[in-house]
């Protein structure tokens, strides 16, 4: 493990990340709705909190039905 890992990180990274989530849903009627999101689209490595790399890329589909 590379000690100075974080601090390499840090210098490395000075002026900001630019990274994007992306939602888009249909209301097929009053019980059925399906949903997509599209979390880091631009698929970089970056971190909110020093130390913490959040996700790459990440596609989820949902299926919703209300009662």
């Amino acid at each position: 493990h590379d000690i100075n890992a974080l601090d390499k990180y840090i210098t490395k990274h000075t002026n900001g990340d630019f990274f994007m989530d992306l939602r888009a849903g249909i209301k097929f009627n009053e019980h059925f709705r399906i949903g997509f999101i599209l979390k880091n689209v631009t698929n970089r490595i970056y971190a909110l909190r020093p130390g913490k790399i959040e996700p790459l890329r990440n596609f989820t589909v949902q299926l919703r039905y209300t009662f």
